[in-house]
């Protein structure tokens, strides 16, 4: 068959045309990236808040992301990561499992950590694990689906404290620092935003304005729950505990005050065990419950020193072997007496940390409460596997 010249003529019209249109498409894809380096549905979204640690907690974190625009529910796969004071890759802190269920201009959605959801009373949307987020000064970044290591691959990144690494294109730097204590970075968010035609700079920032403040943490999660933190003030004189250098007014600094929340400015020790008589539950006895760790170091911060312990309690730290430190031996110790009752021959009741209605639960203990020794023993020991205050 013949095909007119008038057709043929049609037909490579419309081909010129087609290959203009995908050339153009492909052009405006490539300048958005290269503003942004955004290649997903969810590019129009900004880190608008961040936390790492909150009245001396640094566990507790978070990471409140922004939207601007319909469609940016798509996160699933994107991943935050976390970058050193210096610029160093720190690693992935999470890999959003899924997506959010609402989106919009100004509906936020929020990752954090399990001592931020206790703290705040808040169920955050999408939960990691603290260790990996620097808290004094470093960069996070949020967004990549792949090549997460790069910066320059995430839809935004926020750098805080006196970082000094490599800076993404456009990102404004701040010498502030997430990690005051009682305020989260907050990204100054402007009157009026064109979501068809974002800023160079940022999606929300003019590059000569201070993008980023201090405030009251304002976390949401993206239901539009928010959360509340509140501030430890000890002494009521208006600065809060993580900033005050003496906490009870009793003209002793905290750092080398033996009650830092407890005036007693004599500093009286009755058994030198560096634990104040004002809030020592025994103040003439250096271990009252008698487990081998000091009062002054169960009631520390640091549960790998032997602290966040009842020191009225002999059982919630599972030292078996008495060498003050919970470790493989202890386990194999329980595990020599499996199966044993308090009416059997041999019973080694160090081995079961129960004595029926005698203890109360506590959340950090280390074993079952039991009439036996068994497998939850030496599971729940296991648990607390490296604590110790030798």
């Amino acid at each position: 068959m013949i095909v007119p010249e008038g057709i043929l003529r049609m037909r490579s019209l419309l081909t010129l045309v087609a290959a203009l249109a995908l050339a153009a498409a492909l052009a405006s894809t490539h300048a958005l990236r290269t503003d942004r380096s955004a290649h997903a549905a969810f590019h129009l979204a900004e880190i608008h808040e961040l936390l790492v640690g909150f009245n001396d907690d640094p566990d507790i974190q978070y990471v409140e992301i922004n939207q601007r625009g319909l469609g940016q529910n798509f996160v699933g796969g994107t991943r935050l990561v976390a970058f050193g004071p210096t610029g160093a890759y720190l690693g992935v802190v999470l890999q959003v499992p899924n997506g959010v269920a609402n989106s919009g201009d100004g509906v936020r959605w929020i990752m954090g950590t399990p001592a931020f959801e206790a703290a705040s009373g808040m169920q955050v949307d999408f939960e990691f694990a603290p260790g990996i987020i620097s808290p004094g000064s470093g960069m996070i970044c949020w967004g990549a689906t792949s090549g997460e290591s790069n910066p320059n691959a995430h839809v935004d990144c926020m750098k805080y404290g006196n970082y000094a690494g490599p800076n993404t294109p456009n990102e404004p730097s701040s010498p502030l620092s997430p990690s005051n204590c009682f305020q989260s970075m907050t990204r100054v968010i402007p009157a009026t935003f064109d979501a068809s035609s974002p800023p160079s700079d940022t999606w929300a920032d003019d590059p000569n304005a201070n993008t980023y403040a201090l405030a009251t943490p304002s976390p949401q999660n993206n239901a539009g729950i928010t959360g509340s933190l509140t501030t430890t003030d000890t002494d009521s004189d208006g600065a809060a505990d993580c900033l005050d250098t003496d906490d009870d007014n009793d003209t002793v600094p905290d750092i080398t005050d033996n009650c830092p929340l407890i005036a007693n400015p004599g500093q009286a020790d009755a058994d030198s065990d560096t634990l104040g008589d004002a809030c020592d539950p025994f103040p003439n006895d250096a271990d009252g419950d008698d487990d081998g760790c000091t009062d002054a170091q169960e009631l520390g911060a640091n549960h790998n020193a032997g602290g966040q312990r009842d020191p009225a309690d002999f059982w919630d730290f599972y030292d078996v072997t008495g060498d003050r430190g919970i470790d493989l031996q202890d386990t194999l110790a329980i595990l020599a007496h499996f199966g044993h009752g308090p009416n059997d021959d041999p019973f080694d009741q160090l081995a079961d940390r129960m004595i029926p209605g005698q203890y109360a639960a506590q959340p950090w203990r280390t074993a079952e409460a039991s009439d036996g020794i068994d497998l939850g023993d030496a599971l729940n020991n296991l648990k607390s596997f490296g604590d110790g205050c030798a």
